[in-house]
Parts: C-alpha cells; structure tokens; sequence
C-alpha cells in the first residue's frame, strides 16, 4: 500500500486532475464573473451600432492579418440582438439559469464580438474572461446556489455537510482556469522582462500621468516618485514568477494571492482598470479547494450564531433535511430559458429603437458630423509645427539619491560636501540633443558648466555637481539649456556644515567664495 509521500508521480497527477470535489470555487466564479463583464458591456450597448455592425466603425481583428470576410459583419439589427443576447446570457449565468448554455453562448459571444471591435472590445480581459466562460460550459457550476440547483430541488448549502447529498465532479476544469491565470502571470512577467522601458520605469510613469482608461488620482500622485515605479516594478515581475509554484497550498498560497489582491486593486486606483481585476479576482475563487470553503461555512456558522442580525447564515449553510420535489423538468426550464432570452432580445431592439441615438428616424434625418471651422481645418492640413524646446522636457530635478537609473528624493537645500545629483527627462521620439545643466550664482553669474549628448534613445539625462568648500553659502539656481537655449531654471540653496559654521561664529575661518571676484577682474592670479 502506497503512502501519499510513495505514490507515483502518475497517480499523484490523476489525482490532481481528476479527484472528485463540490466545485465551489467554480460556482463562486460562475456568480462574480458575469458581473465584472456586465461593468463593461451594459454601458456599450447603446453604442452597438456604432461599434459592432454595418452600419457603424467596425475594426475587425482579421484585417490585421489581411484576411477580409474570414466572419460576417452583422447589420445594426443584427448587431443589436446579439449584443442583447450576451447580456441577457451574462445575467443568466450569474444566477445559474441553464449555467453550461449560458457560459458556451457567452464565450462564443464574448469571443466573436470582441473581434468586430479590436480597437476597443477586444482587450486583455476579454481574452481571458473568453477562456474562463469555456471552462465553466465543462464544469457543474450550477449545482449549486443557481436557479438549475433550486429547479431541481436542492438547496444552495455549503459541502461536507451531512445529508446534503451533493454531486460532485472532477476537479479538472478548476485546474485549468488555476493553470491559466498563473501562465498568464508568467507570460506577463516574460514580457516585462524584454522591455526595457519597464525596469527604468518610463512605461509606467507615462501611463500613471494619462487618464487613457479612467482617472487615476493617486497614480497622478504616484509619478512623483519615480523611483518607486522602479521598485514596484520589480516586485510585480518576482511576484508573477512564484506565482505559479505557491499558489497551490499553505501559506505560500496565502501570501501570493494575497499580494494578487492588493496588486489588482492598485491597478485600480493607480492605472484607472476596473474590469481586468474585477474578471482576475473572479478566478481566484478556484485556488481555494473543498477543504477551505468547508472551514469557511464553518467559521460563517459560528459568526451566524453570535449574531441575530446573521442569524439567517445558519438556515443557509444548515444541512438540507431532504430532497424537495422537482419545481420544473429539463425540458420546462429550456423552453422557458429560451422564451425569456427571446423576449429580452426584442426589448433591446425596441428599446434602441426609441432611444435613437443617432437620429435615424427623426423628420429631419440622421444626425450630421457638424462643419469645422475654414482656419481649424487649414490648421489641421497644414504641416507639423515645430515643437518648443521647453515642450520637449518632461521633468528637471534635483535630489541626492538615485534608484535604478531614477531621482529617488527631491531636495531644494544642500551643504557642504554633498553631492546634487541632478536629472532631466525629455519626451520621446527625439533627436540627438545637447543638453547643459549649468551653475548660476544668486547674481546669475555662471560659476561652473556641465553638458552631455543625449543621444535618440535615452530618456533621462544625469549630472552631478559637487559642493565643495569653495562654494560660499547662499542662494543658487540650474539652468537647463537646450542646445544652447534656456529652458528651466531650478533655484537651490546652500548651508555651511556645523562645524564650518561654528568656526565661522568663532572668527578662526572666513568663508571666500573667489569665483564671483575672479569673475568680475578683481583677483590678482599672476603671483
């Protein structure tokens, strides 16, 4: 007899696929899934004619690949219906009505629409979330806490329970959807991994300064630390590596999605992403096995009873005395499953019909692009202005400390024996450009020059200035030129050390500062 430690890799695997569970994690995610899709799909549907159909600006995804009429484009009507009937699908699913229809309709839906809009449907979740609904046409998500488990008499209860009389099913499409975020996270980490612009942290700093999906206040916030985008970044790629060896058991499973669900909700409030992690946080439902939700039911039990207002948790989560009788047949549901998705598919049309957003069916006609205006259009025809010198710059500070090749501190006062680490960052695409950060005394006289090429691949330029002794305590300010223009000016102050300080209050040593009088003809040097 074989010990779990002695059995061969062959059965562990079988085991590992095709042990028997209640597919809780997979009904949780047939419940949240459908949802996250609805954030995004219920505000498109008055826009299906304009994005999906004949008679809008469709950008379908084969004619990237200069494969024309590979699928129909549907008409407006047609384009209308369907877009109803994912809808209806969607809500279907998350109350688990005909849960496996639903989700195969909708991922072929999903699927098909998305690729009529390439430019914007067609997005990183709804390749995902085009998967996930597959998974769960395999899978018994609807034996549970689902209008198919209460048709056929079974109440929505937690497993392991005594008497519940629950059926199971392999495990094998929950561990296809764990398999496919984590190859997913590995893929992402792979990819970040051959783009330099990631580890310098520009990718991210020119997403978090543009509002390109929703506003992102504190990602606005964020970019002012640059430093911490290098940070982050390389503890996103290590976290996406690891994901996929922890994220099956004990506490490395706590920890990896545990950062999974504060990463995604920092995509959130940093990036303006709403769907992607609401369809990701869906999936992690199926990390968690039988065992975990039966902890879960029975911590929820005795939280219920501690608390009246709870209460109604211990009939939910109570074992079901028995079998109810059957409210419905198989054959009863699907017709009445087709007749409400009938119905919902022509009160979208009606109801698009009468909103007529595009004024088709107004006396005066449809709605006109209106006329612009002679010298904006003369404007827009004409060549490409040069861009200002000053426009070119992005960021010009001054710190004492870097990290990763970024300004990780900003300060404005210094002394003696610092070193000022200065960095300018210009926009992308330039030309090769000669770039001064040079030294103005409080006079605007120059004290000392320093200047670089950047060359048309480098995005941040660094200088260093040393304060020595020399320099006499006072106001001073950078001035940033632009082949030998002026750009910014970036005023500093500088403080005498302590102990200078204190030597000077004792009159034994008097600061001189020759460079202003050297400057001015003053100083005798031939001796």
């Amino acid at each position: 007899m074989h010990t779990p430690q002695s059995q061969p890799s062959s059965s562990r695997l079988a085991r590992f696929f095709f042990a028997e569970e209640v597919p809780v994690g997979m009904v949780l995610m047939r419940i949240c899934l459908p949802l996250a899709l609805l954030v995004a799909a219920v505000p498109r549907w008055s826009r299906a004619r304009e994005l999906y159909s004949s008679d809008g600006a469709t950008a379908p995804l084969w004619s990237n690949f200069d494969m024309p009429g590979l699928l129909p484009i549907p008409s407006a009507s047609v384009a209308i219906a369907l877009f109803t009937l994912l809808i209806c699908l969607l809500v279907c699913l998350s109350v688990g009505w005909q849960s496996r229809l639903s989700a195969a309709l909708a991922c072929v839906l999903t699927a098909y629409i998305g690729m009529l809009d390439s430019l914007s449907s067609l997005t990183k979740y709804t390749c995902i979330a085009s998967h996930l609904l597959l998974l769960l046409s395999l899978s018994d998500c609807g034996v549970m806490w689902s209008v198919d488990a209460w048709l056929a008499g079974r109440r929505g209860v937690w497993p392991g329970e005594p008497g519940v009389g629950r059926r199971r099913s392999p495990v094998w499409p929950r561990r296809l959807a764990q398999l496919l975020i984590a190859i997913i996270y590995l893929a992402a980490a792979v990819t970040k991994m051959q783009t330099p612009a990631f580890f310098s942290g520009d990718q991210m700093y020119y997403w978090l300064l543009s509002n390109t999906n929703f506003a992102n206040p504190l990602g606005e916030y964020l970019s002012l630390f640059p430093s911490m985008l290098v940070a982050m970044g390389l503890a996103t790629i290590v976290w996406e590596i690891v994901f996929i060896c922890l994220c099956w058991r004990g506490f490395g499973r706590t920890a990896v999605l545990g950062v999974g669900v504060v990463f995604h909700l920092l995509t959130t409030l940093i990036l303006g992403l709403i769907v992607f992690p609401l369809v990701c946080l869906s999936a992690y439902f199926t990390y968690f096995d039988e065992a975990d939700y039966q902890y879960a039911a029975q911590w929820l039990r005795k939280v219920a009873r501690r608390s009246r207002r709870l209460g109604y948790l211990v009939q939910w989560t109570r074992p079901a005395a028995g079998p109810r009788p059957t409210l419905a047949t198989p054959r009863n549901s699907a017709l009445a499953f087709g007749g409400l998705l009938c119905v919902g598919v022509m009160v979208g049309l009606e109801a698009e019909h009468r909103l007529d957003l595009y004024g088709l069916r107004r006396a005066e006609g449809p709605y006109t692009l209106p006329i612009i205006p002679d010298d904006q259009a003369r404007k827009m025809l004409s060549g490409s202005e040069r861009i200002r010198k000053q426009d070119m710059f992005l960021q010009f500070d001054v710190g004492t400390t870097a990290f990763g090749g970024r300004l990780a501190n900003h300060r404005d006062e210094f002394t003696h024996g610092e070193t000022a680490i200065l960095q300018c960052s210009v926009i992308p695409p330039h030309e090769d450009l000669w770039v001064e950060i040079n030294l103005h005394d409080a006079d605007d006289r120059l004290i000392e020059r320093n200047g670089q090429v950047m060359t048309r691949e480098k995005v941040h330029g660094h200088f260093k200035q040393e304060w020595f002794e020399s320099y006499a305590p006072g106001e001073y300010v950078f001035v940033l030129k632009l082949n030998g223009d002026e750009v910014s000016r970036l005023p500093v102050t500088l403080h005498a050390t302590d102990s200078a300080a204190a030597a000077t209050a004792k009159g034994s040593v008097t600061p001189v500062d020759p460079l202003p009088a050297l400057a001015a003809g003053h100083v005798d040097i031939t001796h």
